[in-house]
């Protein structure tokens, strides 16, 4: 297996659930690894709502990482390493 750096992004809020990784490996590939939210319809995110607030929903999503001035700078920064 090729040796990989990280990067990890945490968001603005500063929940470890919205931590965004980047991988980049000795041969030139990227990966960003992020949770996914799977949206459905109305009436499904209405019930995971319902059970998030309850304390019933394990499995954490979301739909966005906020990025400071200094974690976009880290990205690029990231990015254009050789």
């Amino acid at each position: 297996m090729p040796d990989e750096e990280y990067l990890y992004v945490e968001c603005q809020c500063h929940s470890m659930d919205h931590v965004v990784r980047f991988t980049r490996f000795d041969d030139g590939e990227y990966w960003l690894h992020m949770q996914m939210t799977p949206w459905g319809g109305f009436f499904r995110r209405l019930w995971r709502a319902i059970k998030y607030v309850c304390g019933k929903l394990d499995d954490p999503h979301w739909g966005e990482t906020i990025l400071s001035p200094e974690n976009r700078q880290q990205i690029v920064d990231f990015l254009n390493r050789d």
